[in-house]
């Protein structure tokens, strides 16, 4: 999940595909990217999820992505340094 926030704070500044970019596919940036899913701990989302008939109506809008994964970073780069201390 670090390395997916990781790629995904990448993308998002903007980058490129290949070593060559002017042989490869070039640069590219994501925009509006949506973090969507299902949060157990909320009843309401649970029951919406296990209730719901189509796909989309079953997963509800999360926090920000950004600032999702920057909590995922920040606790995996505790988690390391802790381990180093031992």
């Amino acid at each position: 999940m670090a390395l997916l926030g990781a790629a995904l704070f990448e993308w998002h500044s903007g980058s490129s595909i290949g070593g060559f970019t002017s042989r490869g596919l070039g640069r590219f940036r994501l925009e509006d990217i949506q973090l969507v899913g299902v949060d157990m701990a909320n009843s309401e989302q649970r029951v919406k999820f296990l209730t719901g008939k189509k796909a989309k109506d079953r997963l509800s809008n999360q926090d920000s992505w950004d600032a999702y994964f920057t909590r995922y970073i920040k606790q995996q780069l505790e988690r390391i340094a802790e381990t180093q201390e031992d």
